[in-house]
């Protein structure tokens, strides 16, 4: 018997419509210089073709992956995210030098390990974006 706990990544992505500047969520895709989020894919009933996905163009500027963690009221914390965490402002950041999210403290210029306790104990407040 193994010991091995089987994690699975979870790519989600957000971003605000174009059409009517409302958040969308789920997988992201490039074409020409626009970005889509995509959703809802169907396949047939032999699994050989899709045969529908939800799609909405997004603002580019404005698409955010998710970090897989959750706050303390169970909402998932999204890169970009304003965040509170020992009574203190924090937005999250990902940094592609280290390859991971951090707690930014604007105010102090200083940044925190996204950790589980910490998002635990963090609450979303809104995003970079409102």
């Amino acid at each position: 018997m193994s010991n091995q706990v089987n994690q699975i990544m979870i790519y989600l992505f957000r971003g605000k419509r174009l059409d009517n500047n409302e958040w969308e969520y789920g997988s992201i895709f490039h074409y020409a210089d626009r970005v889509w989020i995509t959703c809802g894919m169907f396949f047939s009933g032999d699994n050989k073709e899709i045969v529908h996905i939800d799609r909405f163009e997004v603002d580019p500027k404005t698409v955010r992956m998710y970090t897989g963690h959750i706050d303390k009221n169970g909402k998932e914390i999204f890169e970009g995210d304003k965040v509170i965490l020992d009574n203190t402002e924090m937005e999250i950041q990902w940094y592609v030098t280290n390859s991971r999210f951090l707690f930014r403290n604007r105010a102090r210029n200083a940044y925190h390990d996204v950790t589980v306790e910490a998002c635990f104990k963090c609450e979303v407040i809104g995003t970079i974006h409102d």
